[in-house]
């Protein structure tokens, strides 16, 4: 048990523990230690440079344990019971919304300023907009922890490996199931940005919140074009793990009603479900004011889109720039996509003084890796499905072709 926590169990067992646990108002709750009038937020504040190491070593990881990722305040509720970053600054006397930056780097009334707390203020923020909901979520499975850059998995292939009828005695018939391997690899994404000293000498954390929060929001969007580049075009070599491309009816008419069933027929075959579509905005636009979708006077709607999935009908519509004209993709989301996370988000920060500013890095270690080849396709409306068919590998047939006889 830290020092701190033994004053706060001290305190709580004599006062109110309801009101010490609102922190809305500054409080200097404090009990006579050691002779000594010490405040739970002075104690918290000189254990603060350890905290911050334990709690940057845990992000980070090692060769035994799998990196974290986990807020201060998540770190904060474990190490001194104070449930949030808020509630640890109002206890230093710290008002987010009041205290400027300059004042955080001079704090005489507590044992240290908050040169070591000051990228947890940062970076929470940052957090909020980095783990808002994003479009990648709607394309992965999960998210797995790795502590390399680069990961190998296996990769198992469709092939002659359908069921057949055993009679009684008989020796069971074997197929062959081509079995390789294919790695993921992870990439640092991030963004610095330069805090001269008239932002420090006079701006609030409350200020720069919204643009902090906005910094989390684009590297969000960093993480779906990077999860829709691998979907296209896989992590292997010269494409070997690219989604399959098939093309429609008739070019002419470009997409039709008749292209979507032929898609969900064949995932339906498949045993996938097509729980999201992408595409760029044009062909979002060329689906939406299809007849079938909008709707005309006196006739049914027969096909929604940017509903949740009910039956082969019904589409989740997403729109991205990286998908090419004239295309969507299908996407059965638990068995195609899945997050490679190497280091969650951190901040750093340095002083540049011949620049009079404060640089401050958030980075993040992470990638996006498929795992079921056939879970994932694209649909053109510019080639003929004629020529351009499901492969061979996305045919269910030997699947499907079970032996009766006798």
């Amino acid at each position: 048990m830290t020092r701190s926590q033994e004053i706060f169990n001290l305190i709580a067992t004599k006062k109110d523990n309801q009101s010490f646990r609102a922190f809305g108002e500054k409080t200097k709750l404090s009990e006579k230690i050691d002779g000594e009038e010490r405040s739970v937020g002075w104690v918290i504040m000189s254990e603060m440079k350890d905290a911050v190491r334990d709690l940057n070593n845990r992000r980070a990881g090692n060769e035994r344990f799998a990196p974290e990722d986990i807020s201060f305040g998540e770190y904060a509720s474990e190490r001194w019971n104070v449930p949030s970053l808020s509630g640890v600054l109002n206890l230093a006397g710290i008002d987010p919304g009041k205290t400027t930056i300059e004042r955080m780097y001079n704090l005489p009334e507590l044992p240290t300023d908050a040169t070591w707390i000051l990228p947890e203020v940062f970076l929470e923020p940052i957090r909020t907009g980095f783990r808002r909901p994003a479009m990648f979520m709607d394309l992965i499975r999960d998210t797995v922890n790795v502590s390399s850059a680069s990961i190998t998995v296996p990769e198992i292939k469709m092939s002659d490996a359908g069921m057949q009828r055993i009679n009684e005695g008989e020796s069971i018939p074997m197929g062959t199931v081509e079995f390789g391997g294919k790695t993921g690899r992870v990439f640092k994404i991030g963004k610095g940005f330069k805090l001269t000293d008239e932002v420090i000498m006079f701006s609030t954390v409350n200020i720069l919140a919204p643009f902090l929060e906005d910094l989390g929001v684009k590297m969000n969007m960093s993480q779906n074009a990077l999860a829709i580049n691998i979907l296209i075009n896989g992590e292997a070599a010269a494409n070997a793990s690219s989604a399959a491309v098939i093309g429609v009816e008739n070019t002419t008419t470009g997409f039709q009603y008749r292209d979507f069933l032929k898609a969900h027929a064949r995932f339906d075959r498949l045993n996938r479900t097509a729980d999201v579509c992408i595409v760029n905005e044009d062909a979002y636009v060329d689906i939406k004011d299809m007849d079938e979708v909008k709707g005309l006077v006196g006739t049914n709607q027969l096909m929604s889109v940017d509903a949740d999935i009910k039956n082969m009908t019904t589409h989740r519509m997403r729109v991205h720039g990286l998908m090419p004209d004239n295309a969507v993709m299908f996407i059965d989301k638990q068995n195609a996509l899945r997050r490679l996370m190497a280091k969650p988000l951190m901040v750093e920060s340095e002083r540049i003084v011949s620049k009079q500013a404060t640089v401050v890095y958030a980075t993040a270690m992470l990638g996006f890796m498929t795992f079921m080849r056939d879970a994932r396709f694209i649909m053109k409306s510019d080639l003929a499905y004629s020529s351009n068919p499901f492969p061979s590998w996305m045919d269910p047939s030997p699947y499907e072709a079970i032996e009766f006889a006798n």
